[in-house]
């Protein structure tokens, strides 16, 4: 009974520290892909903010776990295979990132622009 519950806990530990290193992973990407994309979307170039528009709509208007089921389920059927680990901080990083793209962007239009007397 013992050995039991501490195989279970030992599990459980596990799982946390995979879990802190998933979003430690995910919310690092997604903030460097928000801070790129934002910066990028700020300077209004046609071709890539239309882009970078539809891919924050993307990832912003449909669920983390049905973008976590299209990379793990999808992603093959065009030769990319990747482990549930890969799948899990990938998606974190692009769902953060579709969102952190639009908060830089806003911060850097908040920004007044610098005029010299």
């Amino acid at each position: 009974m013992q050995n039991d519950l501490m195989k279970e806990v030992t599990e459980l530990l596990a799982g946390l520290g995979n879990s802190l290193l998933i979003s430690a992973i995910g919310i690092a990407l997604g903030i460097g892909i928000g801070l790129v994309l934002g910066a990028i979307r700020y300077a209004r170039i046609p071709i890539t903010n239309i882009a970078i528009v539809g891919f924050v709509n993307a990832f912003r208007c449909t669920p983390l776990l049905v973008q976590i089921f299209l990379l793990f389920y999808a992603l093959p059927d065009i030769g990319i295979r990747l482990t549930p680990f890969e799948t899990s901080w990938l998606a974190l990083a692009l769902w953060g990132g579709a969102y952190q793209t639009e908060v830089f962007r806003a911060a850097f239009e908040a920004v007044p622009k610098f005029e010299a007397k």
